[in-house]
């Protein structure tokens, strides 16, 4: 559901939420995933299903 939502909001063929430069909402989703990445080798459990969230790269 969440990637569903985020594909609405990128632009089409732009790298970026914000379209040809990173901005704030691409940061903070950049920081968001790091934090998730840390947080699962830590308490080792998978948060993020990759079959499930294919977009999210961690």
């Amino acid at each position: 559901m969440m990637e569903k939502e985020i594909v609405k909001e990128f632009p089409a063929g732009k790298p970026f939420f914000s379209g040809e430069r990173p901005r704030f909402p691409d940061v903070m989703v950049g920081l968001t995933l790091s934090w998730i990445s840390v947080l699962e080798r830590v308490i080792g459990v998978k948060l993020v299903d990759q079959e499930r969230t294919p977009l999210m790269h961690l």
